[in-house]
């Protein structure tokens, strides 16, 4: 049987995954929900950083940029050396 701390981080893979598949066919609102709901049942999950960067795409492509910005500045703060950061910047500075 899979350690319980593997089965949670499977847990958590497939709700970002959810967001992600979401986000790339272009439902930014399903993708958000997703994350949302990953953000509730994981709070401090391993797979957050990834779950804020997603996020602030998803808030770019639904045409939210204040929000991207914001949620931006709180994930450079809260994960200053995330090999993400550079994915994070080009999509809240593309136009």
């Amino acid at each position: 049987a899979p350690a319980p701390a593997d089965d949670l981080l499977g847990q958590e893979r497939e709700q970002i995954d959810t967001g992600r598949s979401a986000l790339l066919h272009g439902d930014a609102q399903a993708a958000i929900a997703a994350l949302a709901l990953h953000a509730t049942r994981f709070p401090s999950g391993r797979l957050s950083e990834e779950r804020e960067s997603l996020w602030i795409q998803a808030l770019v492509m639904n045409g939210d940029r204040v929000a991207a910005q914001a949620r931006a500045e709180r994930f450079h703060r809260q994960f200053p050396q995330s090999l993400l950061g550079p994915t994070v910047d080009a999509v809240v500075a593309a136009p």
